[in-house]
């Protein structure tokens, strides 16, 4: 069903083995053991099939996300690594259309379930965050350089936690007692601890376009409304942290201070 995109994902794991540093060897290791398991056996049904790809890409494309961290973003490489990283994740929603191509209004949430959709949006998410934090504490000069591109990246960013964060609708709570603050969480869209690290990123990215904003002129200007995303996003995390999940040490400090200086820019 799968098997020339298994077979060619295995072929491109395997070469990049060969100058992968010894400690991403054992993912990219899990990568090829997947490829060659799809390959060994048949009677895959279509949802398995682009569910096991979805995770094997996944994998894939994680070895080289945590080493562009690891590398703090190349300047000579960050860019084309970026974008072949997005290619791939986006590449497993093509193949899930194509799949599913006879089946009319077929949404991909629907095959591949909302915990893999979330996951390919995060990754994106995730990774413009931390080219967009590794510029602001180790090289502003690339900020200087070309502040319209850095705007791109951290929009880029914003657009794919919100897109994150929606996969799955908010709950409306119904009890009282123990199960409320379970309730309230989800009434937020905080399924795990990754939904409410994605709110504090999306937070400090629209921190940071709006300084940008106000430091440099930028044409066009950012469509995206980071008082208003960032605010409300910031609010929730806040409201989690010291209701609900008091308990569980997540801070509040940079939280707070990014949500008056958000505050002060739309008063």
């Amino acid at each position: 069903m799968l098997t020339d995109e298994f077979a060619k994902l295995l072929e491109i794991a395997k070469e990049v083995e060969k100058k992968t540093p010894k400690e991403k060897k054992p993912l990219l290791e899990s990568v090829i053991q997947r490829c060659k398991k799809y390959l060994s056996t048949e009677g895959h049904s279509p949802i398995d099939s682009v569910q096991e790809y979805a995770r094997a890409v996944l994998d894939y494309t994680f070895i080289d996300e945590t080493l562009l961290v690891d590398e703090s973003f190349p300047r000579d490489s960050w860019r084309p690594r970026i974008q072949s990283i997005f290619n791939d994740i986006e590449g497993i929603e093509a193949v899930t259309k194509r799949l599913n191509s006879e089946k009319e209004n077929v949404e991909v949430v629907d095959v591949l379930g909302p915990e893999i959709v979330e996951c390919m949006a995060w990754r994106k998410g995730a990774l413009m965050y931390m080219y967009c934090a590794t510029v602001q504490e180790e090289d502003k000069a690339r900020i200087e350089e070309d502040p319209q591109s850095f705007a791109e990246q951290i929009e880029c960013g914003i657009h794919n936690l919100q897109k994150m964060l929606s996969v799955r609708s908010p709950v409306e709570p119904q009890q009282e007692g123990p199960e409320r603050d379970v309730e309230t969480l989800l009434s937020l869209g905080i399924y795990t601890d990754t939904h409410l690290l994605a709110m504090m990123y999306a937070g400090e990215l629209c921190y940071w376009l709006r300084q940008l904003k106000v430091t440099h002129r930028l044409h066009p200007t950012p469509a995206v409304e980071d008082g208003k995303i960032g605010i409300k996003y910031l609010q929730d995390y806040l409201k989690v942290v010291k209701g609900p999940l008091s308990v569980q040490g997540w801070s509040t400090e940079r939280a707070e201070q990014l949500l008056e200086y958000l505050d002060k820019g739309n008063s």
